[in-house]
């Protein structure tokens, strides 16, 4: 029976507990952390109360972990988005394998710096685009490659973010900020470009795109609304913001406001931490919605559109081709393919394919990918989907997608691309 894979972490935080720790902490078999990095005590402490991890091997910074000589094969990087670039050329240093949570970093020239060097010492480095790995976008992939719809003609996907997620992540969040994180279209939004290129299958040619951040400012406050929700505001069972609305229920985004579990905690975070905030009154600037126009190599488009305040957290897409489409929504699962050639010439034959997962925000991309990092590692599996040199591509597309909605301006993907290249 093969032995677990041995991994460094670098953040116990959202993701480093709830998707890698809890993937280790189900496949034990798989999956196991021997060194944790994490400033957070409280966290730090909520992780080693899961995972047995020696006390000589936990670290308060992600550079201290990486001052040891190199504890072991592989390292996953759950870090914020804005120390993803120096931990991850460390790690390389080092001689790591590496899981990188996207964004990889949050300057174009810093995302080509690091798939050059990982090519340079011939070390791995995927990316945690995990949605390639959901059976419902796999599905799409699956249907496109086949052939059945023809030849492809244009994609379109919609991601709705959820008004209560904007608010907790993008508003009150680790990433409300350009400065502190990095454009929404990037911390975000590049698991959806990077399914376009993916679906695709090709290099973009010219990328457009426009948006801004239209309401959550001051100029659409409330009157006499206070700086914190909890500290008397006359709106707070008015406002769909308010934080009693959107952590005092069921919804998961409490669960990252602390990290101990009793309503006292929470209480407590919200009337001192960024999350009790109102939503008018933050130092927010990212964008609350976005739309990117994509021309790839071939001629075929795409359009994503991204919205902070909706109803629902889900992705919706349309893919349209010669002989037939496929429309479907992640949240369902169902994917539905309709073929131009059969049935009535307005009524297309329709057939539903069900590929839904639950208990998996991701659509069960989460633990496939995870699957395939233990299988790489263990050599049963050559390469894994999301590589760095692959993902590089749609990293770029959105810092052009930046580029054209700062600039209000078209941007060729070829001048560009040369423009990082140059010294």
């Amino acid at each position: 029976m093969d032995k677990p894979i041995n991994v460094c972490l670098l953040g116990a935080g959202s993701r480093g507990y709830f998707a890698f720790g809890n993937y280790a902490h189900s496949h034990p078999e798989n999956l196991k952390v021997i060194a944790v990095a994490e400033p957070d005590k409280s966290k730090m402490e909520r992780f080693l109360k899961v995972h047995d991890v020696d006390n000589e091997m936990t670290f308060t910074s992600w550079d201290e972990l990486l001052d040891q000589p190199r504890i072991c094969d592989y390292l996953i990087n759950a870090t914020m988005d804005d120390m993803h670039y120096e931990s991850t050329l460390k790690a390389l240093d080092k001689g790591y394998n590496i899981m990188l949570e996207k964004p990889m970093a949050v300057h174009p020239k810093d995302c080509v710096e690091i798939v050059d060097k990982a090519v340079e010492l011939n070390k791995t480095i995927d990316i945690c685009h995990v949605l390639r790995y959901s059976p419902f976008f796999s599905k799409i992939k699956e249907i496109i490659e086949s052939g059945e719809i023809g030849q492809l003609i244009t994609i379109e996907l919609k991601e709705n973010v959820g008004y209560f997620h904007y608010a907790h992540s993008y508003i009150r969040g680790n990433w409300r900020n350009t400065a502190t994180s990095s454009p929404m279209i990037l911390s975000k939004s590049c698991h959806d470009l990077d399914l376009l290129v993916w679906l695709a299958g090709e290099k973009s040619k010219k990328v457009s795109s426009f948006g801004s951040l239209l309401y959550f400012n001051e100029e659409h406050m409330p009157k006499n609304a206070s700086k914190r929700c909890l500290d008397g505001c006359p709106h707070v069972d008015t406002c769909p913001y308010s934080v009693q609305r959107i952590y005092f229920g069921d919804s998961w985004t409490k669960m990252y406001v602390t990290a101990e579990d009793s309503q006292e905690a929470l209480v407590e975070a919200l009337k001192e931490g960024p999350y009790g905030r109102c939503v008018y009154q933050c130092d927010n600037d990212v964008v609350d919605h976005q739309v990117v126009n994509i021309e790839f190599e071939s001629g075929v488009t795409a359009t994503f559109t991204m919205c902070g305040p909706t109803a629902e957290c889900d992705r919706y897409i349309n893919v349209y081709g010669t002989n037939g489409e496929i429309n479907g929504n992640l949240n369902s699962g169902n994917v539905i393919y309709k073929n131009y050639l059969n049935g009535p010439c307005e009524h297309p034959d329709e057939k539903i394919i069900d590929v839904s997962v639950s208990g998996d925000p991701h659509g069960g991309g989460d633990f496939r990918m995870m699957d395939d990092f233990v299988g790489r590692a263990r050599g049963t599996l050559e390469k894994m989907i999301t590589s760095a040199e692959m993902s590089l591509e749609s990293h770029i597309i959105g810092f052009a997608a930046e580029k054209s909605r700062l600039e209000d301006k078209v941007v060729i993907m070829k001048d560009y691309y040369d423009e990082l290249r140059r010294d």
